[in-house]
């Protein structure tokens, strides 16, 4: 048996702190005295929730890893390499650190799953419980097989060292499981439609099917991933919000007319974003401090073929005047910037902004992609959905036809191709590209990376689809061995 090491996923009893109902006060999931009120298991469920705020995940890493692989972006400093696709010692430390957050999340919804049922408290809200911690599970293991391939599927809490080893399930297992949860909670019929303001962030039914919708789309169920992106359109509960510098702003409390599901953030001390600071640079003081880790490839066919009508490029991208104080930082190194996440106002460095993880727009192209496919062609329902995205980046009637905006007389194939250019204007900076360029498929993705430039393409290979099993994986889980890592690591 392999020596055991000490690693975080053996503890079941995870401490957080969890703001409003807990007042920063640690909290233990299977602490019997908790679970005996609703206070006390509601903050059980928002510590599961919480994991998604930690540094490792949306707080600053995952964010980074995942955009540093796009084809428009490059960093510097210590997070260079990740970005020309060398995962060196230190890089490869902070994707471990996003193996452990995955699991972590998990870990906790398992709790929930495995326990709630037990609980003498209302039982609608006891399913709603449930139903939130699948919805939850679901989205940590699609960002897992997207990351890492087939990986442990642990659907038990985690007790102590002894029920670590699990082997590695297939792609096609995990996905399976992911649909299976969130099909659950969906049919569950628990999930709120919305949530007063103070639990706005959580899982909504519709939070639920645009994830169920995403993860057809991924796994190329194309008349599934199109029915379920209807279904959230078809609501009647959102819309294209006309402000798009609304979508972004760091107010607390702030919320949008397209929202669906988000990070929500305030300018409190360890619960505000910090990816701002690696995204500006000082002189527009658009964030705490400026780091200007985030460097647009002007080269990239994404960034140097946007039209300059299109709104989302301004909202997006630096002005390169340098007689500006957007501009005054930019140089021949640092050429561009990314600036859709603005807050000037911050407490220390923790910053305002809600992290968009879907919004009415992901719906839209979800079903406009996904309807194309499942009709070998572009049908008037496909133009529609993803004609209102261009018609409000450009500034004009949603509703209503727009010649010189319009996408038409394309196949199949061009179709799916200007829709991928449309989630790329729409979705800069939100995480989503190299998932992308994952669907894509590999000769493809390799193309797009390598039109951004010989720095950017010089580390690329196939063995940069995944990243690597983490070593303390291995180590401490007897049904995986070196044999069963990732190639090329």
């Amino acid at each position: 048996m392999k020596a055991k090491i000490l690693h975080f996923l053996a503890f079941l009893i995870l401490t957080v702190g969890c703001q409003d109902i807990l007042k920063e006060e640690p909290f233990t999931f299977l602490s019997p005295d908790k679970l005996t009120t609703v206070e006390g298991a509601e903050a059980a469920v928002k510590a599961t929730y919480a994991e998604l705020q930690g540094w490792s995940y949306y707080k600053e890493a995952l964010v980074s890893q995942l955009e540093f692989k796009s084809d428009y972006m490059i960093s510097r400093g210590s997070r260079y390499p990740a970005s020309v696709y060398n995962l060196d010692v230190t890089n490869r430390s902070r994707v471990d650190g996003i193996w452990s957050a995955f699991y972590s999340g998990i870990n906790r919804a398992n709790v929930i799953i495995s326990s709630f049922a037990n609980l003498t408290l209302s039982k609608d809200l006891v399913d709603q419980w449930i139903a939130e911690a699948k919805v939850l599970r679901a989205f940590n293991y699609f960002h897992l097989v997207r990351c890492y391939g087939g990986v442990p599927l642990r659907l038990e809490p985690l007790q102590d060292l002894n029920n670590m080893a699990i082997k590695r399930s297939t792609e096609a297992e995990v996905y399976t499981q992911i649909i299976k949860d969130l099909t659950e909670a969906i049919n569950s019929g628990k999930l709120p439609e919305d949530y007063k303001a103070a639990d706005k962030g959580r899982a909504t039914i519709h939070a639920a099917r645009v994830l169920l919708a995403d993860v057809y789309l991924t796994s190329e169920k194309w008349a599934d991933a199109a029915s379920t992106a209807l279904q959230v359109i078809n609501s009647a509960k959102f819309q294209l919000e006309p402000d798009m510098t609304k979508m972004y702003r760091p107010e607390d409390g702030s919320t949008h007319s397209g929202e669906i599901w988000s990070i929500k953030w305030t300018r409190k001390a360890g619960f505000g974003s910090y990816i701002q600071t690696f995204m500006h640079n000082p002189s527009p003081k658009y964030s705490s401090v400026g780091y200007f880790t985030y460097i647009g490839i002007l080269q990239c066919p994404v960034i140097a073929n946007w039209d300059n009508n299109d709104k989302r490029k301004q909202l997006n991208l630096y002005n390169t005047d340098k007689s500006t104080p957007e501009g005054a930082g930019l140089s021949t190194a640092v050429p561009m910037l990314f600036k859709k996440y603005i807050d000037s106002n911050p407490s220390g460095d923790e910053h305002g902004n809600d992290w968009p993880l879907y919004r009415y727009a992901d719906a839209l192209l979800i079903y406009a992609e996904a309807k194309c496919m499942a009709d070998n062609g572009p049908s008037p329902e496909s133009y529609d959905a993803v004609n209102k995205i261009r018609r409000r980046a450009y500034g004009v009637s949603i509703n209503t036809p727009a010649p010189t905006v319009d996408l038409s007389g394309l196949n199949k194939d061009s179709f799916r191709e200007a829709v991928w250019d449309e989630r790329a204007h729409e979705f800069m900076m939100e995480a989503k590209r190299w998932y992308d360029l994952k669907r894509m498929g590999k000769t493809i993705a390799e193309q797009k990376i390598r039109a951004s430039g010989a720095t950017k393409a010089s580390g690329w290979g196939p063995e940069d689809w995944y990243w690597p099993i983490p070593r303390q994986e291995i180590d401490n889980n007897d049904l995986i061995s070196d044999a069963d890592q990732n190639p090329g690591y």
